[in-house]
């Protein structure tokens, strides 16, 4: 009579070794941040109407505002960085659907910051105080980038109207 473990060692052993040698999806990291901590109005003129609040940067004046984010990007490997998608989180607290344009731009802060890769999006962004709407920058998206460049900063600016606030943002590295 054989022992029934015996025949499920050899599954087993290779179970065990390949829970040892698995690692995470090239695109693993990922940095999420309340806006409050990576958003702030573009000028001095815009924060008189936007309100930090703990859960967005809200326009709460009665003129349009521009608010800029700068995500954080933590991810290297071998000194290069790689970042393949973003997302920005924004949200309607008004009475009507209102527009909102956010430019994305993704550059190398130290090699070449004249380089910098621009996409600008307009969503219409419906009334709601319980949802965010999401803008998302993929990295098919920037022409001429199969993946995004090679940098390591990533910012969004949006043109928020009137109760119209950023209540989050997202940043994917496939660190390879």
């Amino acid at each position: 009579m054989t022992c029934p473990t015996s025949r499920s060692a050899p599954l087993l052993a290779a179970t065990l070794l390949f829970a040892a040698t698995w690692s995470p999806p090239a695109d693993a990291l990922r940095v999420t941040a309340q806006a409050p901590s990576v958003c702030q109005g573009a000028l001095p003129a815009f924060e008189t109407a936007i309100r930090k609040r703990p859960l967005a940067v809200q326009n709460e004046g009665d003129a349009p505002a521009f608010v800029t984010c700068a995500l954080n990007n933590p991810g290297t490997s071998n000194g290069v960085t790689r970042i393949s998608s973003a997302q920005v989180y924004v949200q309607n607290l008004g009475n009507a659907s209102r527009p909102v344009s956010c430019t994305a731009v993704n550059s190398s802060a130290v090699a070449a910051p004249a380089a910098a890769a621009y996409l600008t999006r307009t969503l219409q962004v419906p009334p709601s105080a319980t949802t965010s709407t999401e803008f998302s920058f993929a990295a098919g998206d920037f022409a001429g980038s199969p993946i995004l460049l090679a940098g390591d900063t990533f910012g969004v600016s949006c043109n928020l109207p009137p109760g119209v606030g950023i209540t989050g943002t997202v940043l994917n590295n496939n660190n390879f």
